[in-house]
C-alpha cells in the first residue's frame, strides 16, 4: 500500500548568534519531502514495539560543503513529523547515545558492522533521555553536543543508539530522505539493527541507502573567510532574446567583518552564451551577513548549455573550499517547423526541461513497464520503449512539477497540440484525483496559463491504459509560445504521457476530420476524412521511421472542392519492422503545401503478448499474438536474475497460448522473456 507517512516539513530558519551557522542536511536543504513509514531507518526507533536501535550512518561531503573545514559541530537537530496528525510521546526509562567521525570511507561494506570496533574510534557527543527535548509535537529537535566535535572536511559518521525500557505511547515518527531525492547515498552507507528485548546485539546487519535529515550548528574558527554560497539566475529556460541579470550571494563566514570593495567577485558563463564580469562588494559585510552581488547585461540568447562559475578573492581568506561555486542554465531553442514530434525515444526534441512549482520534481524518463503496489498491472510505453512519468505516487498532496518546451513559432493558420496520456480506475483511500494540464506560457516562460485539465482516474479504464488528447492552439497564431505539462499530485497513482505532437499552418485549403492509422493484416491501413475542401489537388502519404524524417509512399487523388464529409484510405503494403509514423501531405491545385498530424503504428514482429492470472497461484497462461511463424523461447528469472523455467515453444502465426505451471514457484516477483528472431519481450508477475 502507500506511504501514508509521507509530509512537507516547512524550511526552518535558524538564527546565527556569534558567528554561529547551520545548514540543512536532506531534500532541498528542509523545504522538501521527507519520508517514514516506520522508524526502521532512524535515527531512533522511538515507537511502540522496538526496545532498542544501533544505527550507524555515513554522509558524503558533497552533501556537508557547506559546513567549513575546522569548524566546531554544537548542536544536531531531527525533523520529528506526525503519524496521521498524531504525535506519540515517550515512556519508561529512556537513553540516547550519539557518536560522530570524521571519515575518508564513504560505505561501511557489504557485511555487517562490528559495533564496538566503530565507536571506539568516533567522538561520543551526547548521552541522556531525549524525552524533554522530542516532547508531543513536531518540528527539528535540538541536541546540544556534550562535547565539541571538530569537523575536518572529509565525509561525516554518525553512530546512534537507542533504548527504551516501555513501549512509546502512540508512534514517534521522525524524518528521513529516499536515494531516490538524493542520489549521493550509495548502497552500504547505512548500517542498522533492532530488537524488541534484551540488550542491543553488536553486529549491525541490515543495510540500505536511506539516511535521517538533519540540521547542523556550527562555529567557524576562521577570522577572514568569504563563503559565495550560490547564483541566482532566470528561474526558468527560455528563448532569451533580450539580457537578463545574474545575482551571485556573498557571505561572510569568518569571524571579522569584511571591508567594502575588498572582495572581489567573478561571475563566469561558458558554453553556448560567454560572458565574463568581476563586481566587489558595496558595502561592509558583517560576520554571518550577505551581500548580492548584480551582474547585468548577461547575454543568454544562443541556444544550449550554459556552464556558470562564481568565485571571490579575498586577501587573507584562508577557506578555498567555499570560494567557488557552479551551476548551470539553458537556453531554449526556438522550433518554427512543424509538426514536431516527441516519442519518447531519442533526444526530446519537444520537452527537455522541468520545473518544480511546489514540493519537488515528480517527472521522470520511464523505460519500459510501469508499476507500483497498488497498480501491479503494468502501464506499458505507448509507443516504443519509453514515456514521461509523472510520480505523484511516492509524492505528497500538492505535488506539481511541468513539463515544458523549447519555443514554438505557431503559424498564422491552425495550431494544436496532441497527446497521450495514461488512465486507470485506481481510486485509493480519500478519492486522491491526481491530474494534468496543458499549459501555455506567452512571455517566454515568466509566467504559465492552464488551457485544459484532464484527472488521471476513470471508472472506464480498469487497467492502465491511454488515451489520446488533443488542444486546440489557433488562439495563439503568430505568437512564440512555450507549452507545458502541469502534473498535479494528490498522492493517487501516477500519471504517463507519451507521443506528443504539435502542428501549426498557415491557411489550409483542406479541413480534416480524423486521421488514424492501424495495423491491416501484415499492412498498415491509413485513413482520414475531410468535412471541407477547396481547391484540393491530392493527398502524399509520407512515412517516417523516426518521426522526424518522411518520405513519401503513396499518392491519393482530392476532391477538389467539397463541402461535405468525405472518407479516405491508404494501405501501406510493406510497413518497416518497428514503429511506422505517418503524415498527410496535403497539396492544393497551386502546388502548395501543408502537413497533417502524425499517426504511429507498431510493426515488431510479436503483435501482443499477455500473462494472466496475474498474480498467479499455479497456472500461468502466456498468450502471443504473433505476426508470423517461426521459434520462441520462453524464460523465466525471479529478481536476482536466476532462471527458474526455459523452454522451447512452436509459434504459429496468430494466437498461441502457452501455459506454464509455476505451483513450485516461491512466492515474490518473476519476469517473463519471450525472445524470437524479431524481437524480444520482458513481462512482469507475482507468484502467490
Amino acid at each position: 500500500m502507500k506511504n501514508l507517512y509521507s509530509f512537507i516539513l516547512s524550511f526552518l530558519i535558524f538564527q546565527s548568534v556569534h558567528s554561529q551557522s547551520n545548514i540543512t542536511i536532506g531534500t532541498k536543504g528542509g523545504a522538501g519531502t521527507y519520508y517514514s513509514s516506520s522508524n526502521a531507518y532512524g535515527p531512533f526507533s522511538t515507537n511502540t514495539t522496538v526496545s532498542w536501535n544501533r544505527h550507524a550512518y555515513i554522509y558524503p561531503q558533497t552533501l556537508l560543503n557547506g559546513i567549513y573545514s575546522n569548524s566546531t559541530i554544537d548542536s544536531l537537530l531531527f525533523p520529528r513529523v506526525s503519524s496521521n496528525n498524531v504525535f506519540g510521546m515517550l515512556s519508561g526509562a529512556v537513553n540516547c547515545k550519539i557518536y560522530l567521525k570524521n571519515t575518508v570511507n564513504s560505505d561501511f561494506g557489504s557485511g555487517a558492522l562490528d559495533w564496538t570496533s566503530e565507536i571506539s574510534g568516533a567522538t561520543p557527543v551526547y548521552s541522556g533521555d531525549p524525552s524533554i527535548i522530542i516532547g508531543n509535537t513536531g518540528g527539528f529537535k535540538k541536541f546540544i553536543l556534550s562535547a565539541p566535535f571538530i569537523y575536518s572536511g572529509d565525509n561525516l559518521e554518525m553512530l546512534v543508539e537507542y533504548t527504551q525500557s516501555a513501549p512509546a505511547t502512540g508512534e514517534v515518527v521522525w524524518g528521513f530522505d529516499l536515494s531516490l531525492d538524493i542520489p549521493d547515498y550509495v548502497a552500504n552507507s547505512t548500517k542498522y539493527i533492532s530488537g524488541t528485548s534484551g540488550l542491543p546485539t553488536n553486529l549491525l546487519s541490515n543495510s540500505t541507502q536511506s539516511h535521517p535529515a538533519f540540521a547542523v550548528f556550527f562555529t567557524s574558527n576562521n577570522p577572514i573567510d568569504a563563503n559565495v554560497i550560490s547564483i541566482t539566475d532566470p528561474s526558468y529556460t527560455s528563448c532569451f532574446t533580450s539580457p537578463v541579470n545574474f545575482s551571485v550571494a556573498l557571505k561572510n563566514s569568518g569571524n571579522t567583518a569584511i571591508a567594502a570593495g575588498t572582495a572581489a567577485v567573478t561571475l563566469k558563463i561558458n558554453g553556448a552564451n560567454s560572458f565574463v564580469a568581476t563586481r566587489n562588494n558595496v558595502s561592509s559585510i558583517a560576520p554571518d551577513s550577505i551581500e548580492n552581488i548584480i551582474f547585468s547585461g548577461v547575454n543568454l540568447s544562443n541556444p544550449g548549455s550554459n556552464d556558470d562559475t562564481a568565485f571571490v578573492v579575498l586577501a587573507g581568506d584562508a577557506i578555498s573550499e567555499n570560494d567557488t561555486i557552479a551551476t548551470q542554465t539553458s537556453t531554449a531553442s526556438t522550433i518554427t517547423t512543424f509538426p514536431v514530434v516527441e516519442d519518447v525515444e531519442g533526444s526530446l526534441p519537444l520537452l527537455k526541461y522541468v520545473s518544480s512549482l511546489s514540493i519537488g520534481q515528480a517527472w521522470f524518463l520511464q523505460t519500459g513497464d510501469y508499476t507500483n503496489a497498488d497498480q501491479t498491472t503494468p502501464l506499458s510505453p505507448h509507443g516504443g520503449a519509453n514515456f514521461f512519468l509523472f510520480d505523484s505516487y511516492d509524492y505528497p498532496p500538492g505535488t506539481k512539477s511541468v513539463l515544458y518546451s523549447n519555443c514554438l513559432t505557431l503559424g498564422s493558420g491552425t495550431s494544436s497540440v496532441e497527446f497521450y496520456m495514461s488512465h486507470d480506475d485506481i481510486m485509493f483511500t480519500g478519492a486522491y484525483l491526481d491530474s494534468l494540464y496543458l499549459s501555455i506560457s506567452t512571455d517566454k516562460g515568466v509566467s504559465w496559463t492552464r488551457l485544459k485539465g484532464y484527472r488521471r482516474y476513470d471508472p472506464a479504464f480498469t487497467t492502465p491504459d491511454w488515451k489520446m488528447e488533443s488542444v486546440d492552439l489557433t488562439a495563439f497564431a503568430g505568437l512564440t509560445v512555450q507549452i507545458g505539462f502541469e502534473g498535479v499530485g494528490d498522492f493517487g497513482n501516477s500519471i504517463g504521457l507519451d507521443d506528443i505532437v504539435v502542428s501549426s499552418t498557415s491557411t489550409t485549403p483542406v479541413t480534416l476530420l480524423s486521421l488514424n492509422a492501424k495495423r491491416y493484416g501484415l499492412s498498415n491501413l491509413i485513413t482520414w476524412a475531410t468535412s471541407q475542401e477547396l481547391n484540393s489537388q491530392y493527398f502524399g502519404i509520407e512515412r517516417s521511421t523516426d518521426g522526424i524524417n518522411f518520405s513519401q509512399i503513396g499518392k491519393v487523388a482530392a476532391a477538389g472542392n467539397s463541402s461535405i464529409k468525405l472518407n479516405y484510405q491508404f494501405v501501406d503494403p510493406q510497413p518497416v519492422k518497428g514503429i511506422n509514423y505517418y503524415r498527410l501531405k496535403v497539396v492544393d491545385i497551386d502546388n502548395a503545401i501543408k502537413y497533417s498530424l502524425v499517426r504511429n503504428v507498431k510493426n515488431i514482429g510479436t503483435i501482443n503478448l499477455t500473462i494472466y492470472p496475474n498474480p498467479v497461484k499455479d497456472k500461468l497462461l502466456i498468450d502471443i499474438d504473433a505476426e508470423r511463424g517461426g521459434r520462441g523461447e520462453i524464460l523465466i528469472t525471479d529478481l536476482n536474475g536466476r532462471r527458474v523455467y526455459a523452454n522451447n515453444a512452436n509459434l504459429q502465426q496468430g494466437g498461441n497460448t502457452i501455459l506454464v505451471d509455476v505451483a513450485s514457484f516461491a512466492s515474490g516477483t518473476y519476469f517473463v522473456r519471450i525472445h524470437t528472431t524479431d524481437i524480444s519481450f520482458v513481462k512482469k508477475f507475482n507468484k502467490q
